[in-house]
């Protein structure tokens, strides 16, 4: 909850029919930023990474959260489209992805991190 207690919530604009996504929900129309200890913040979710020019910023905020149930069998693009976001946008971006392995067998290998404007990794 942000510190005036308005809380708010972003729904995925890009939704994964590869999981079936399309079938249970609505594609979201909106990005959200919020403020938070002077940073504006960009919240997506998973699959939204793929597509670059959903997160397209113009200097409208100063980090990229990106929410995930990434597949260790892509791994390697979660890997690659992270710190591209970050290029692009001139942003830092964070990608915070479970791990372990889900009710279908779907494995997920992790890889969060934290990648600068220039793409580089600060935290992993």
């Amino acid at each position: 909850m942000p510190p005036d207690g308005k809380a708010r919530h972003y729904d995925k604009r890009h939704l994964c029919r590869m999981a079936g996504e399309h079938e249970h929900f609505a594609p979201g129309q909106e990005r959200l930023i919020v403020e938070l200890k002077g940073w504006r913040v960009c919240p997506l979710i998973c699959y939204d990474l793929r597509f670059p020019v959903w997160s397209r910023g113009a200097n409208a905020f100063g980090l990229l959260i990106y929410i995930a149930n990434w597949p260790a069998a892509r791994r390697s693009a979660w890997q690659a489209l992270l710190p591209a976001r970050a290029v692009e946008n001139q942003c830092y971006v964070a990608g915070v992805n479970r791990i372990g392995t889900d009710g279908k067998g779907v494995a997920c290998a992790g890889d969060s991190g934290v990648h600068d404007y220039l793409g580089e990794t600060r935290v992993a």
